[in-house]
């Protein structure tokens, strides 16, 4: 899946219906969504134009549904990037530094396990290494 670099904040409808994708292994046509969100058609489809617009989801295929062609769709961003770009967006419109350490010690009062602690100490040597060789 693309990497996305300015995240846009979804709507509710818009969040409903790209977690409905994540968590599905196969495409949904537009009448599928709006019968699991129990939704109308009309609004499923503004919301599915509005989501291929802005990069979110692609069409997968065309099927035959009933006696017409459809488009069935997936998702186009992983969930974990889409929500980690939006998180940094959001701290970065509030705050022109964003306060990393803050961040990250906050997090850090989470569930955190040691495999977790280690690939972070692992990501943070990379970063060094980065900053080290380009100074």
């Amino acid at each position: 899946m693309p990497q996305i670099r300015n995240p846009i904040q979804l709507s509710r409808r818009e969040m409903e219906v790209m977690t409905l994708l994540w968590k599905s292994d196969t495409p949904y046509l537009a009448s599928e969504i709006a019968k699991i969100s129990s939704t109308s058609i009309n609004t499923v489809n503004v919301v599915l134009k509005n989501l291929l617009n802005a990069g979110m989801i692609a069409i997968a295929d065309i099927v035959h549904s009933g006696t017409v062609l459809s488009r069935r769709y997936k998702p186009n961003v992983d969930p974990e990037v889409y929500t980690t770009e939006l998180f940094i967006k959001q701290f970065k419109d509030i705050s022109p530094k964003l306060p990393t350490t803050r961040i990250v010690s906050r997090l850090l009062e989470e569930d955190v396990d040691m495999e977790t602690i280690e690939e972070l100490e692992g990501l943070v040597q990379e970063r060094r290494e980065k900053l080290e060789r380009d100074a």
